[in-house]
């Protein structure tokens, strides 16, 4: 079976269509992709939101989210990142910024902020409680 070279790990999420590693150093990481489902990762190249070995999506990652088609990322710090199929009908290639001061979120839109308010969002910031 041929091996290939990971970062060292100390989560990894394996979705059908993509590959997800955070490192000891809360260093998110990427493999595979479709432009329906993108990994996170935006290279130029065809098919876009793919990418064939790891390649870095975001640093300083406490937590990941995905249903399939949007995935979000919770920094340490609490700013709510996401991309793939956004609320609002839009792809998103690459990690958009969404808000920060989140505790807690789900690709589907709602994030818990740390205040304890639920808030829904669109990919482009906050929407309301």
């Amino acid at each position: 079976m041929p091996q290939q070279t990971a970062p060292q790990a100390d989560a990894v999420w394996n979705l059908y269509w993509a590959n997800f590693l955070l490192d000891e150093s809360g260093v998110l990481y990427a493999r595979g992709g479709t432009s329906d489902a993108p990994c996170g990762v935006e290279t130029g190249e065809s098919p876009a939101g793919y990418v064939r070995g790891w390649s870095p999506v975001l640093n300083n990652v406490a937590s990941l989210y995905s249903n399939g088609r949007t995935t979000a990322a919770l920094q340490s710090g609490g700013t709510l990142w996401a991309w793939g199929l956004l609320p609002g009908g839009t792809t998103a290639y690459a990690p958009v910024r969404v808000m920060d001061g989140v505790r807690d979120a789900s690709p589907a839109g709602y994030a818990v902020k740390a205040d304890h308010a639920l808030y829904a969002w669109n990919g482009e910031g906050e929407t309301g409680e």
